[in-house]
């Protein structure tokens, strides 16, 4: 599935699939005293998003994907007891950027902070066709799928 991270965290701005953000974005970041929100793989900029204090982003995660280490972020988020709400500054275990390690049994995946020596995988270039043929290739999918259901529900 196709996820907008621009969509998904209520407006951070993100660099082309495959690339990185600008150095004249960045350049234009530090005028603004906003570069601490940009991705320690410069890929993403969450000041720009409606919340950028209380938005986590986690890199390599799937969409619909809860493992067990995410829900004990959102457990820690949901029952914050200190004063205020819970931040990207309120725990080091769990700055704005973290990634995702990908273990197949989502009850032994981790979560671990970004850092500019550990920015997970590498940003992929996927070329322009090969993606619009995946997409069309899910669509499908997704349409075969209702229509079986359909096809189900009326018989």
């Amino acid at each position: 599935m196709i996820v907008s991270l621009t969509s998904q965290s209520f407006g951070a701005t993100a660099a082309r699939m495959g690339s990185t953000l600008s150095e004249r974005y960045i350049k234009l970041s530090e005028k603004k005293g906003t570069e601490k929100y940009i991705s320690p793989d410069k890929v993403v900029d969450a000041s720009t998003c409606m919340y950028p204090d209380t938005t986590w982003i986690i890199k390599d995660m799937e969409h619909n994907r809860y493992p067990l280490c995410v829900d004990i972020l959102m457990a820690k988020i949901l029952n914050y007891d200190g004063e205020g709400i819970m931040t990207i500054y309120t725990d080091p275990d769990y700055p704005q950027y973290l990634i995702y390690d990908n273990n197949p049994n989502p009850d032994l995946a981790q979560i671990t902070p970004m850092t500019k020596e550990n920015t997970g995988s590498d940003t992929v270039k996927v070329p322009l066709f090969k993606s619009i043929r995946q997409f069309f290739r899910s669509l499908i999918q997704y349409l075969k799928k209702l229509i079986s259901q359909a096809q189900a529900a009326n018989a």
